[in-house]
């Protein structure tokens, strides 16, 4: 998000870091074109739930791979 702040995206020839008097680079000032749209906004964050999803099912399939795998033989269990 810092980025999107202080627009240092590069290769914009619009806005190039300037160096300070003291010798730091300066902020750059940001245009509304800069900004990510809303619509923008909004897919990155369904793409976010989506992905926060998908890992927690792959976590909770991961487990239940662990779980089939281990020796059931010796559970205490027999089927007469």
């Amino acid at each position: 998000m810092l980025a999107v702040l202080f627009a240092t995206w590069q290769g914009s020839l619009s806005h190039p870091w300037t160096p300070s008097p003291i010798g730091c680079a300066r902020p750059m000032l940001i245009q509304a074109s800069d900004l990510p749209s809303t619509a923008h906004r909004e897919e990155l964050t369904k793409l976010r739930r989506e992905n926060h999803r998908l890992r927690r099912e792959r976590d909770i399939l991961a487990k239940a791979a662990a779980w089939f795998a281990t020796d059931k033989t010796h559970s205490g269990s027999s089927i007469s």
